[in-house]
């Protein structure tokens, strides 16, 4: 959760230091800052992002109701509560109705008031920390830092994708990046870790060596002659990215699940209980849902991983990017600015391109397709993506699938006319209307068959 700042006023100093004290003791992150002039109220507004003002109401100079009023007025996202010794219900009543969000009365007992000031200030935090998500996360236009420009893209989904990454960047709780392959997995994974230490550990089924590079191993386990470290023993507060979670077996994921649940770890042959100091980010390139319905996925583990989901769009979602990425993969020789129309012709021709492999296959493709000179060729591009889709459809618009090789008009208008016939339950009638067709017009192709 994001830090808060809490402002506590009060004309009496004695009064400001035990609020103080009280809010200090608070199991929460609050910046306190303590004010006995209430004409000084405004100016510390003007400076400091104020979320929480603790007040008095009967002050010399100002009242704490007229502060009450101006500030609901003119600083509405700030929480204002009432600390004062009049217990009379029609002046609660009154600045409940100007914006003040409680009335406490200073005389309440210590432990009841502090309870309800920690369940008020975890209240505000919460919304804070909403207001900021939904800012970063659904902002069309949203401003990222450095931290995440190796991620080259305009399109909206990445853009929310980074915006969620960088509202959950504080929390302790694992991380579930999903999606194809070659979408950039690992990419985001580094963007989120940033400067700290990062490990990867790839998965593969076989579950006692797997866990012997996560856990280390004691002597004599196994055979071992020397004790071995895990993974989990050389990272310092840094991030561990296990990639391809759906590759472990039934009982590796039972030893992950145990891991995210404790965050403690034992190597194996021992019973000792490791703290685990790095924060967990698991990548997958399926349906871990699928595999949960299929019974070769733990569900408990699942639901621990989706605490913080992530999944990265393919590709053929965000073509709107290949303008950014053609160049982006291009060598510094190469003059973008003298051959944008063999560039433009480039991305104008592989849109039509499913790319199972992604921004990966992207990279490749554009690689491959400058010849000797460093010329944009399209020979190889053309040759690679009519290669690749043998005997399987074209993808050539959202509504149309074509085979390979291109069939004839004569032939695509028969196919669809006996689709019209399928879909109308071979009333000519209504298959004329699925055409735009009359029925005499209808009838004449039919006849010509």
């Amino acid at each position: 959760m994001t830090k808060l700042n809490a402002l506590i006023l009060d004309d009496e100093k004695v009064w400001v230091d035990n609020i103080a004290q009280l809010v200090d003791n608070l199991p929460l992150d609050i910046n306190i800052i303590k004010l006995s002039d209430p004409t000084q109220c405004s100016a510390i507004l003007n400076e400091i992002d104020i979320d929480i003002i603790l007040l008095d109401l009967i002050m010399p100079t100002i009242s704490g109701l007229h502060i009450i009023k101006e500030v609901h007025s003119l600083y509405p996202d700030i929480t204002l509560i009432v600390l004062t010794g009049m217990d009379n219900l029609d002046t609660a009543v009154e600045c409940m109705q100007a914006g003040a969000a409680d009335f406490l009365v200073k005389g309440t007992e210590g432990p009841l008031l502090e309870k309800r000031l920690q369940t008020i200030i975890e209240k505000r935090n919460l919304e804070k920390s909403y207001r900021s998500m939904v800012k970063l996360y659904f902002n069309h236009k949203p401003n990222f830092d450095i931290g995440y420009s190796t991620i080259i893209s305009r399109s909206l989904k990445v853009q929310q994708v980074i915006g969620y990454a960088k509202t959950i960047e504080s929390s302790n709780l694992p991380i579930l990046i999903s999606g194809e392959t070659g979408t950039g997995k690992k990419t985001l994974a580094k963007c989120i870790a940033k400067e700290a230490e990062l490990e990867q550990l790839q998965c593969h089924p076989d579950s006692e060596h797997w866990l012997i590079q996560l856990l280390g191993c004691s002597r004599g386990y196994q055979g071992h002659l020397e004790p071995q470290l895990g993974i989990l023993h050389k990272i310092n507060s840094g991030y561990l990215v296990i990639s391809q979670v759906e590759n472990l077996s039934l009982y590796a994921q039972s030893v992950l699940f145990e891991l995210l649940n404790r965050y403690s770890f034992s190597p194996l042959g021992t019973h000792c209980q490791l703290p685990i100091s790095a924060r967990i980010i698991c990548t997958c390139s399926v349906d871990l849902k699928k595999m949960v319905e299929e019974g070769s996925f733990r569900a408990d583990l699942y639901y621990k991983l989706c605490n913080h989901h992530i999944e990265l769009p393919p590709l053929r979602e965000r073509i709107e990017d290949l303008g950014l990425l053609v160049p982006y993969f291009l060598p510094d020789s190469f003059d973008v600015t003298c051959n944008v129309d063999a560039v433009n012709t480039f991305i104008d021709f592989i849109k039509s391109y499913d790319f199972p492999g992604n921004i990966t296959e992207l990279a490749s493709l554009v690689s491959d397709s400058l010849d000797v000179d460093q010329q944009l060729s399209l020979h190889t591009a053309k040759r690679r993506c009519m290669s690749a889709n043998v005997k399987q459809p074209v993808v050539i618009s959202h509504k149309i699938v074509f085979p390979d090789p291109l069939p004839t008009i004569a032939e695509v208008n028969q196919e669809l006319v006996q689709e019209a016939l399928a879909r109308s339950n071979h009333s000519q009638k209504n298959a004329a209307i699925l055409l735009g067709l009359s029925p005499a017009a209808l009838c004449r192709r039919l006849a010509k068959r």
